[in-house]
């Protein structure tokens, strides 16, 4: 489902603002944590069918990073990775990018035209009942959003969010760049695609 041209409009407002503050904002510089990528990935080749999103920190225009966009893997990676007023924008070509995560955690309407689709959260996609908080509830619901706008396309979408095991490991999210955690997280993530194999395999 496309989005109208006021709301694109909208969102890239939105997004050139942060970022301005990400570009402001003192971090440790992007030569430190483009290296870091680039020591995990730098010899690697493009996974086939692999692509990573970002937006343009002046502009805030969204791009979707695949082999074609000629761009080095692992400085696609940090860019895709960039979260604001953490980590540094990235140079790729003359402009920064930062994270595309801050368009969508999701992005789930890039798999519009497919007839199935898995989607794998990092995140929850709801509260806990014991906890209320009206801009996260409003930022959930607009990540189901995109997940419900590609089923009324008539795909079949199946959701994988982490278990409470998965939680804890990577500390609610915050510890998702922590490479020492690589091997525990993927452990975790063999026994939760275990239980959800049969549910995947239904619609793959």
């Amino acid at each position: 489902m496309m989005a109208s041209a006021d709301e694109t409009q909208s969102s890239q407002t939105r997004l050139a603002s942060i970022g301005a503050l990400a570009l402001s904002a003192d971090t440790i510089t992007e030569d430190a944590f483009v290296s870091g990528l680039e020591a995990e990935f730098g010899d690697d080749p493009w996974p086939a069918g692999y692509c990573c999103t970002a937006v343009d920190a002046m502009s805030g225009a969204f791009t979707v990073w695949d082999e074609a966009a000629g761009v080095p893997l692992h400085r696609a990676i940090a860019s895709s990775c960039s979260v604001p007023a953490i980590y540094p924008p990235v140079t790729i070509g003359d402009r920064r990018y930062l994270d595309g995560g801050m368009r969508s955690a999701l992005n789930a309407d890039l798999a519009d035209g497919h007839d199935a689709v898995v989607v794998v959260s990092c995140m929850p996609l709801e509260l806990p009942p014991f906890l209320d908080d009206p801009r996260i509830l409003r930022f959930f619901e607009r990540e189901r959003e995109g997940i419900d706008a590609l089923r009324a396309t008539g795909a079949e979408v199946e959701v994988i969010v982490p278990d409470e095991e998965f939680l804890m490991i990577s500390g609610m999210g915050m510890f998702l760049m922590d490479f020492t955690k690589v091997q525990t997280a993927a452990d975790a993530g063999l026994r939760l695609a275990k239980q959800h194999a049969d549910r995947i395999a239904a619609i793959w």
